[in-house]
């Protein structure tokens, strides 16, 4: 027997919920409220918020005081919040899956990129200190290893 799956076509919401790993990044949001207008934030926000109440989940949200006008990042925060409930209350099958009509996917390469200076000093950092402790354990070890001792604190580690 087939099973029953609604489709909902929806850019914005396809998007969000193929990328759930990324959606507490801030650059991922903000990448993502750049990229998609106004109109396809609010629509999204629309028909979760619809989904949502037919699921008949109680939503209970700590809405902070302001003015009323939210823009984009607000309202896919918003957005976000309603799929995080939805996946947190593991009811996400539950949900139709949300596809797109012609994907248009923002430029997420700055959420990958990688400070391969900085790793390369916290590895140096780390073996240096490694390095440090073993020779303190040495420097406490017996007369019979301080020639071993001698042999290691003259070596360096480099990389």
């Amino acid at each position: 027997m087939a099973c029953k799956q609604n489709l909902t076509i929806n850019e914005v919401l396809c998007y969000l919920s193929n990328n759930y790993e990324f959606l507490n990044n801030d650059i991922f949001i903000n990448n993502a409220s750049d990229f998609y207008s106004s109109e396809e934030i609010s629509a999204a926000l629309k028909l979760i918020k619809h989904d949502v109440n037919l699921l008949k989940i109680d939503v209970n949200f700590d809405t902070p005081r302001g003015p009323k006008k939210k823009d984009k990042r607000d309202k896919l925060r918003k957005t976000i919040r309603y799929l995080g409930l939805v996946r947190e209350k593991k009811l996400s099958t539950e949900l139709p899956t949300y596809v797109s009509s012609n994907l248009r996917v923002p430029n997420n390469d700055s959420i990958l990129k990688f400070n391969f200076n900085e790793i390369k000093s916290n590895i140096c950092n780390m073996l240096h200190n490694q390095q440090l402790y073993l020779c303190s354990m040495l420097n406490a070890a017996p007369r019979v290893h301080k020639s071993e001792l001698n042999n290691t604190n003259n070596t360096q580690f480099q990389l």
